[in-house]
Formats: structure tokens, C-alpha cells, sequence
């Protein structure tokens, strides 16, 4: 489709998509100047062109001109300037490409990232554009947001499902099977879609979103996938093999971030926060007295800014280990500013500093793989599995928007409520 034929399809009116041009133009020289003579089809009647181009009359104009024939007669044409006029007047609405209205929002969206319809952050915006770029745009690029209807996106749904991709690890192999998408990372994706449709419908330009419509396929019946997390068992396998790791280094700037670890380690079983708001805890959010942590703020690849969701930001009280580990990192932080800092006594980066010394460390002790993130489900499914607090209070503690999302994920019945503060992991 050239720029001519795109132009056209976008106005509204179903007449105007029918323009054609003559296979051919002459170009021929009058006064110096090159004139040009051929026809431009609408429906069943033509209109002929023979005008001047206004280009001089050399030999790289004149190829210009051959290689922009259609272009140059459409702007030529009396037909152009009719349509012209009537999109001026109102009569004729023009359309917008897909394209170009969803990256709109989407840029909108990375001004306002502190819009409190969506909450989210500037990190969160990155990922959304992947998604748009890797998964909506290929399928939806040259369609016109006004054609948008429940068929289409449906049937992008299931092109989306069909598609098989390798993504993180698994792109680092050369022979990794591609594996087609997750429902959760369809659910993902289509909230980005979600965001653009329903701009769409607010402005007007299509009378219902598709995806209000379209449900996502059910799980199969393997069900959800339980969390990962640690047992009693594991945690003291690591504890004892711990003072190990850290005595197993030769210089003391390495023996200081392992013996930190251990501290990273028992607090973040003993608080449950995110990777990113670990290390940015500073110690003015520490009260010692009454043995509590506040949340205020969380480091993602190099950035210092506000948690997840403002039910993240949060006054939460610790288990024993945790208070007993922020004591001991008091000792060796080296910073007066920050709890948990790196080889140069700063604050960290990005957690997967972190989470790298984490899976060293189960490696060392004959532990399988796993994520730093399972230590924050290794604290909520403690408290829930011993009955120590209710799913509410847990996803309180969790910086949960929804205690919902802590039912679905940490599943189970707990009838009594109590204050975890003072206590141990171990009971």
C-alpha cells in the first residue's frame, strides 16, 4: 500500500477507497519544466491530469518524478481538492491507523506515569511497550483504530496463542524448543491492549472494547503452579552452610558482602518485601523500638523511586530473624544512609546483585535453583501455613492491592489473627 492508497483508506467514507491511478504517466518537457499527463480512477469514472509538476526540467527530476508518478497526479487532481475541502468543512471523517492512536497512548502514558487509573511506573511503561511492540503491533499495524471489532481482536488472540517465542534463559540456548505463551503472559499483554481499546472507546472512535467480550482461554487442568518456597528444613540447610560461604573468600572486601548476605537473607524471610524495596530500605525507615519497617521507596535498574502500587508504601512489623539481621548489618553497612549496601558502601542498583550471591549460596549447599523473589513467598506462606495470621493481614503486610491476589496465590483456610512482631520464623 503506497502513502496515496494509506491516505485514502483512512477517510471514513467507503467511496474514497476505491482510487486508482493509470499504470503509467508521460513526462514530457514545456518551458524548461516537466509536465506530466495521466489518469486518476475513482469509482467508475477517471479524471485526467496534465499539469506542470513545477520541477525543472532535469534528468534527476525527471526520475524523481517517475518513481513518485501517483503521488504527484493525486496531488495534482481536482478529486484531491474535493476531498480536501469536505474533510475541512466536517463532511467526510478521516480515520487513524491503529499504530499511530495506541503509540499515542502509550506515550501519554509514560508522561503521566503517575496516573492513578493505572498506577504504574516508568518501568512498568518499558515492559508495556515490549509487549506492544513484540505482540500487538505486528498483528494490528495496519488496521484503522475505527475498524477494531470483536472478530478482529478475537482472531488476534488467537494468533498471539499460535505463536511460539523463546524468551529470557531460553534465547540464551541455541537449541531451547521456542515454547508458545503462558495464559498469565497473554492476561499481560492484553492489559496493555486493554489500555489502548479503552481509550479508544472513551474517545469515541469504537462503541464497545472487544476485550470486555473476549475471554481469556481456561487453564489446563495441571492448574495453577504452586510458588516456590523454601521449608524449615531448607532455610536451616542454608543458615548452617552460610557461615561457610562467607569464612570460603580470600579477600575481606568479598567476606563483608557474604557475611551482608546472611543478613539479606534472614531479613527478607522475616519481612516479605520485593527484592527492590530490600535494597532500598535506608535506616531512617528502621524503628528499632518498636521493631517495625516502613516502606517508602524501591531501587529497579538503577532508578530510586515510589513501590509497585501505593498499598506497597507501608509501616509493617517484622519477625524476630529479620529485626536480629538489620542489628548485625547496623555493624558492617558502612553507609549511614542505606542498609544493605554494595562492594563501595552505596546502595545497590538492582537487586539481581542479589540475586545472584542467592544462587551461589544454594549451590553451595546443595540446594536447587531458585529465585530471590521465593524468599518473599517463603515469609507469606509461613505465616498462612502456620496459622499465624489471616490472608488479610498477610497481603497487608505484603503490600498487596488485593487480598485476593494473596488467596489465589499463598491458598489456604486461617481462622486466627495475631501480631507477628517478636516472633521467630521457626515457631
Amino acid at each position: 500500500m503506497n502513502a496515496v492508497q494509506l491516505k485514502l483508506q483512512q477517510l471514513a467514507d467507503p467511496r474514497f477507497n476505491n482510487v486508482t491511478f493509470s499504470k503509467s504517466a508521460s513526462i514530457y518537457e514545456k518551458g524548461g519544466i516537466w509536465q506530466i499527463d495521466g489518469r486518476v480512477y475513482h469509482g467508475t469514472t477517471f479524471e485526467k491530469v496534465r499539469k506542470s509538476t513545477r520541477k525543472k526540467a532535469t534528468v534527476a527530476n525527471k526520475k524523481w518524478i517517475e518513481k513518485n508518478f501517483e503521488t504527484i497526479l493525486w496531488d495534482l487532481c481536482d478529486y484531491k481538492k474535493e476531498i480536501d475541502e469536505k474533510l475541512n468543512e466536517g463532511k467526510i471523517q478521516k480515520k487513524t491507523l491503529f499504530s499511530v492512536f495506541a503509540q499515542g497512548v502509550l506515550d501519554r502514558k509514560f508522561v503521566t506515569v503517575d496516573d492513578e487509573e493505572y498506577g504504574v511506573s516508568k518501568h512498568t511503561m518499558h515492559d508495556y511497550n515490549k509487549k506492544f511492540n513484540k505482540y500487538i503491533l505486528p498483528f494490528l499495524e495496519s488496521y484503522f483504530i475505527e475498524d477494531i471489532d470483536i472478530d478482529l481482536v478475537q482472531e488476534w488472540q488467537q494468533w498471539v496463542l499460535s505463536k511460539k517465542y523463546q524468551t529470557g534463559k531460553e534465547m540464551n540456548h541455541r537449541y531451547s524448543d521456542k515454547k508458545t505463551l503462558s495464559i498469565k503472559m497473554l492476561k499481560n499483554i492484553r492489559i496493555v491492549l486493554n489500555m489502548i481499546l479503552k481509550e479508544a472507546v472513551i474517545k469515541r472512535l469504537i462503541t464497545i472494547n472487544p476485550l470486555t467480550v473476549i475471554k481469556v482461554p481456561a487453564k489446563s487442568k495441571k492448574g495453577r503452579k504452586p510458588v516456590s518456597y523454601l521449608t524449615l528444613e531448607d532455610i536451616k540447610t542454608i543458615m548452617d552452610g552460610l557461615d561457610n560461604f562467607t569464612a570460603d573468600v580470600t579477600r575481606a572486601m568479598d567476606s563483608r558482602i557474604r557475611k551482608q548476605f546472611k543478613n539479606v537473607f534472614l531479613f527478607m524471610i522475616g519481612s516479605g518485601l520485593r527484592s527492590g524495596e530490600v535494597i532500598g530500605l535506608q535506616w531512617d525507615d528502621i524503628d528499632f523500638e518498636n521493631e517495625t519497617v516502613s516502606v517508602n521507596r524501591r531501587i529497579r535498574e538503577g532508578d530510586i523511586d515510589k513501590p509497585k502500587t501505593a498499598s506497597s508504601i507501608r509501616t509493617i512489623p517484622i519477625l524476630k530473624e529479620a529485626m536480629d539481621a538489620l542489628i548485625e548489618q547496623k555493624e558492617i553497612s558502612g553507609s549511614d544512609t542505606w542498609v544493605f549496601t554494595n562492594r563501595y558502601y552505596t546502595e545497590y542498583s538492582s537487586a539481581g546483585q542479589i540475586d545472584w550471591m542467592y544462587k551461589k549460596v544454594l549451590k553451595y549447599v546443595g540446594l536447587p535453583e531458585g529465585r530471590l523473589y521465593n524468599l518473599r513467598h517463603t515469609f507469606a506462606t509461613n505465616l498462612i501455613h502456620s496459622e499465624i495470621e489471616t490472608i488479610t493481614t498477610v497481603s497487608g503486610l505484603l503490600g498487596h492491592n488485593d487480598s485476593t491476589v494473596t488467596q489465589n496465590t499463598y491458598i489456604s483456610n486461617v481462622v486466627k489473627s495475631t501480631n507477628i512482631k517478636g516472633r521467630s520464623i521457626f515457631g
